[in-house]
């Protein structure tokens, strides 16, 4: 990642493997677990083999996605997509990798699990239709755009329709 510092305007990935191995992330005293467990999830599905990743610091808050709920609303959808994932308590995952992901017919309830479902969806083999997609268009302008923009194939469908490449 070039311009990752303090007032950067511009970020330039170079996107390469996901190494397997045991991970250790420290996010101080702000910032909530749940988000950055559930923002590194999708990469880390593609991760080359088994990944242990835990979180120290942080918080568990009411305006973020507590454990509990990654438990028992995302990570059901994500297994169901063929992802094999663990959160034996709030601060540890165990992610077997690389998941095969295959496309699902998958209900979101929240923006930033539907962000991550997005992101699952993109790396699935076949097609997903996600329902509940307001709740991220309400908080991410123009998503479908951004990623057909980097050749992603996405499209937004009236509720009850069917894509045009099931």
């Amino acid at each position: 990642v070039e311009g990752a510092e303090l007032h950067s305007t511009r970020l330039r990935f170079v996107p390469g493997p996901i190494a397997a191995g045991d991970f250790r992330a420290d996010i101080g005293s702000a910032g909530s677990c749940g988000l950055v467990l559930q923002a590194l999830l999708p990469a880390l599905l593609s991760a080359e083999g088994p990944v242990t990743f835990e979180i120290t610091g942080g918080t568990h808050n009411d305006a973020s996605p507590p454990a509990p709920f990654l438990e028992h609303a995302l990570l059901p959808i994500l297994r169901r997509m063929g992802a094999e994932v663990e959160l034996p308590d709030p601060h540890h995952a165990i992610i077997t990798g690389p998941a095969q992901l295959r496309g699902a017919d998958v209900e979101i309830g929240d923006l930033r699990a539907g962000a991550s479902l997005i992101l699952a969806a993109l790396a699935a083999e076949g097609t997903t239709v996600i329902h509940g997609a307001h709740h991220v268009h309400r908080g991410y302008e123009n998503i479908e755009r951004k990623f057909v923009d980097l050749g992603a194939r996405i499209e937004r469908l009236a509720e009850g329709t069917t894509p045009a490449s099931s």
